[in-house]
């Protein structure tokens, strides 16, 4: 379990970076209150398991995390099939 803990705690901070700069840099206004809730949810899932004391039930929240993010753009993807519109939930450029 403690290579759960390592993969997961990457994972988690690869989401959190990643949800962050989507919603609050990235943004042309300025960030709202649910915007910055999210955030604080997230990581606050995870100070939670920190707390049971088990590396590994934080490494598994974490992978769960990361999974779930990356499936919530897979069907949006797949529901809208529209790359553009994919790319702009994902705060990059248009695929080409």
């Amino acid at each position: 379990m403690l290579v759960a803990a390592y993969v997961g705690a990457v994972l988690f901070g690869l989401v959190i970076g990643w949800v962050t700069s989507r919603l609050l840099a990235r943004r042309s206004g300025s960030a709202h209150v649910s915007h910055i809730a999210a955030v604080i949810a997230a990581a606050g899932g995870g100070y939670v398991t920190v707390m049971s004391g088990d590396r590994g039930l934080f490494g598994m929240y974490a992978i769960g995390l990361f999974v779930g993010f990356i499936a919530y753009a897979a069907v949006f993807q797949r529901l809208h099939n529209d790359r553009t519109k994919t790319a702009a939930l994902l705060g990059v450029d248009a695929f080409e």
